[in-house]
């Protein structure tokens, strides 16, 4: 499987950071999955949330992206959402950051738990402070093409339970292979999970209801999986869509109308950093 792997080097001046070292310990996210907050109950964030800052150590961290094209990267012609959101916290917290995306176009929750099983990935995970993923849109488009909207809320309804067993399962190896060490693990929310054709037209009368039941359907199961498991789920609608979810996205994306384009990475890097600071 290929490997992504972008280093983002502290600009020590009047920060005083120290360089990394090839055999330097990393940092810990001192909040541990499953436990980050107070209640160990996850946290919701979104375009008007009040910032979450966890403690941490204050020496270098690994930031892994896991997941499907958007965490890829497709379309965007950028650096990609673990490479954006690495570099903010640099900047923020003067920190030595590494990011390393592991996204592939077209991964399913199933292709993911399958991929966990590799030596490699296993190995980054196990390295990682930070986790982010994004899984589930490709799970939801199955079957939806040519039905009707009450068709189609009910497919979608049986899909995402599906998937979440997966998501959960997911989850679980992540905890798993980090050995009770602590981090912090972000899911990432949709603003649409199925084609609607044209993203300059939000009104079509067939494929909007359809695009809506289905990425309500895949939002509410892994919101759910992440407060199952102690994650923040980062919430894209509103940024994307607006309060309303009525919102047209199409300044956020890219020329094929589904994936972000580089604003849209960047907006989604910054909901993220308002989810977990890293100071």
């Amino acid at each position: 499987m290929a490997r992504v792997i972008a280093s983002v080097l502290m600009a020590a001046l009047a920060l005083g950071a120290i360089a990394l070292t090839g055999g330097g310990e990393l940092s810990r996210v001192q909040t541990v999955f499953g436990m980050n907050t107070a209640s160990g109950a996850s946290t919701a964030v979104g375009a008007n949330a009040t910032p979450m800052v966890t403690a941490t150590t204050g020496g270098p961290m690994v930031v892994l992206g896991l997941g499907d094209s958007v965490m890829a990267g497709t379309g965007c012609g950028c650096d990609g959402i673990p490479e954006e959101y690495s570099a903010i916290l640099r900047q923020r917290t003067g920190r030595q950051l590494t990011a390393v995306n592991e996204g592939v176009p077209g991964a399913t929750s199933a292709d993911l738990l399958a991929d966990l099983k590799d030596p490699g990935l296993r190995s980054e995970v196990a390295d990682a402070d930070v986790i982010i993923v994004s899984i589930g849109a490709n799970d939801m488009v199955d079957g939806l093409d040519g039905c009707t909207p009450s068709g189609c809320a009910a497919q979608s309804a049986s899909q995402a339970a599906a998937m979440k067993s997966r998501v959960d399962a997911v989850l679980t190896q992540l905890r798993a292979l980090r050995g009770g060490r602590p981090f912090e693990c972000l899911i990432l929310g949709y603003w649409n999970v199925y084609p609607e054709g044209d993203p300059t037209v939000p009104e079509d009368e067939h494929g909007r209801p359809i695009a809506l039941a289905a990425t309500t359907a895949a939002n509410g199961v892994l919101e759910q999986s992440a407060s199952g498991h102690g994650a923040t789920y980062v919430d894209l609608m509103p940024s994307f869509r607006g309060a309303d979810g009525m919102s047209n996205p199409s300044r956020l994306l890219a020329e094929d109308g589904d994936h972000p384009n580089a604003t849209g990475v960047e907006v989604i890097a910054h909901e993220l950093a308002q989810a977990f600071a890293g100071a």
